[in-house]
C-alpha cells in the first residue's frame, strides 16, 4: 500500500461518523420544532366512572379537554415550544407597519409579545377586537432581541381567553 494513503481508510471511516452525526441532529431538531403539544388528559368522569352507573344507550357526553396555556411569564422558559400563551394584548403598531399585541402597554421587551407581520390582511381587524382583553395565543414561543413572541399568521391562533 502506497504510503500516502495509508491514512485514508481512517479518514473515510471519520467522516461517515461525522456525517451521520450531523444528519441525526438534524432529524431530531426537524422534529423538535414540527412537534406540538397536547392538550392534558380530560379529569371528567365518564360514563359509570362515577359510580352512577351511567346510561350506555345514552351516554352523557364528555365536555372536550381545555387546553392549558402558558403564562406571558412562564413563556420566558417555553421558547422554542409550540402552545399558547394566554396575557393581556395592547395593540401597537410600528412605523413600517409590524403589528404587535404586547403584554407590557409600553414595551415588548419586558414581557411576551405577538407579531403580526404587516402583510397580514387580518393584522388591523385583530388588533382592535383583541387590545386590552385577555388572549390566548397559540404558535410557537421565538424569541425576538431576548423576549419570548409568537408569530401570528392566521386569526385563528388568537381567541379570547376563557
Amino acid at each position: 500500500m502506497d504510503t500516502n494513503n495509508r491514512w485514508m481508510p481512517g479518514l473515510i471511516a471519520v467522516l461517515i461518523v461525522i456525517v451521520i452525526s450531523v444528519g441525526g441532529y438534524g432529524i431530531f431538531r426537524y422534529h423538535k420544532d414540527h412537534s406540538t403539544v397536547l392538550p392534558p388528559p380530560s379529569t371528567s368522569p365518564g360514563v359509570g366512572q362515577d359510580g352512577s352507573g351511567g346510561n350506555p344507550t345514552n351516554p352523557s357526553p364528555t365536555p372536550a379537554p381545555t387546553p392549558s396555556c402558558w403564562t406571558a411569564t412562564q413563556s420566558w422558559n417555553e421558547i422554542g415550544q409550540t402552545g399558547c400563551v394566554t396575557f393581556t394584548g395592547y395593540a401597537d403598531t410600528s412605523d413600517s407597519g409590524q403589528m404587535y399585541l404586547n403584554q407590557d402597554s409600553s414595551d415588548y421587551a419586558d414581557g411576551f409579545s405577538v407579531w403580526i407581520p404587516s402583510g397580514e390582511s387580518f393584522g388591523q381587524s385583530v388588533l382592535s377586537q383583541y387590545s386590552g382583553q385577555s388572549i390566548s395565543v397559540s404558535g410557537t414561543i421565538t424569541q425576538y432581541k431576548n423576549a419570548p413572541e409568537i408569530e401570528v399568521t392566521s386569526a385563528s391562533q388568537i381567541q379570547l381567553a376563557q
